[in-house]
């Protein structure tokens, strides 16, 4: 087995040109970036995407944004009909590949996104983050007036 590919229980390291952890049924801040600015009818398929996998169990949404530039989204993975949960890889693949189909755009999105475990300590901090990310780039007032804003089913987990 290569060191860029361990697996141990429920987490997985594995190395692309990014290291990743993952870690089953844990909460995951996800950044995709963009490779160019994407269009007003692009993030709404992006938002459309996203809720469409957690509506269909794939994962929980707890909160993300379509910025034009990027993708953030913090969601924890759901067990399949075995129990074994889906990789955030997997997940990301995923929604580049509606994304291309609905679109017809190919290589929008960078290679790899940039994952990591959210602690328990974080996630208020990554949640406000999250929400702060319209306001800070002047592209609305509240995150609730930014139309690609958008918010999960899903309570903090810490609860």
């Amino acid at each position: 087995m290569k060191m860029d590919d361990l697996e141990f229980g429920q987490q997985r390291l594995y190395r692309n040109a990014l290291p990743h952890l993952e870690n089953g049924g844990r909460s995951y801040f996800i950044t995709l970036k963009a490779t160019r600015i994407l269009t007003h009818d692009e993030r709404t398929n992006l938002v459309e995407i996203i809720r469409q996998g957690a509506e269909i169990r794939i994962f929980d949404l707890f909160v993300g944004v379509i910025m034009p530039d990027h993708v953030q989204v913090v969601i924890r993975p759901r067990p399949d009909e075995v129990g074994k949960h889906r990789s955030i890889d997997s997940i990301v693949k995923s929604w580049k590949s509606l994304f291309a189909r609905k679109t017809g755009q190919k290589q929008v999105f960078q290679t790899e996104q940039y994952d990591r475990v959210i602690r328990h300590a974080e996630w208020a901090d990554t949640t406000r983050y999250i929400r702060a990310n319209p306001m800070v780039a002047n592209l609305a007032e509240r995150p609730e007036d930014y139309p690609w804003y958008f918010e999960g089913s899903f309570e903090d987990p810490r609860a």
